[in-house]
């Protein structure tokens, strides 16, 4: 269970001289048109869940980024966890366009 998603990756490098200035910046970008999205973890507690959602840039490729998504909605009585916080990232807006692979 994953989603894939199209993600621009922007990447910010500045140059300071010694005593503190900036003396340049320069901002590059990365397309990554089938990030691959995970959940790793999920923590549950009688209310709600946790989970932890690491980005690739690709099925089995390079960790772009890991996030905590906090407060998500459980079922306790429910027989996947892990399943069940796909369905609630999904309904975040970060995650609306992702498609499921």
């Amino acid at each position: 269970m994953a989603l894939k998603k199209n993600i621009i990756s922007y990447i910010v490098t500045k140059v300071f001289g010694l005593n503190g200035n900036l003396l340049s910046s320069i901002t590059s970008t990365a397309n990554y048109p089938s990030a691959y999205i995970r959940v790793e973890q999920v923590v549950v507690k009688k209310t709600e869940q946790s989970a932890r959602v690491c980005t690739y840039t690709e099925r089995d490729g390079t960790l772009l980024d890991t996030e905590e998504i906090l407060g998500l909605p459980v079922d306790i009585t429910g027989v996947n966890n892990i399943a069940q916080a796909y369905q609630a990232i999904k309904a975040l807006d970060k995650f609306a366009d992702s498609e499921d692979v």
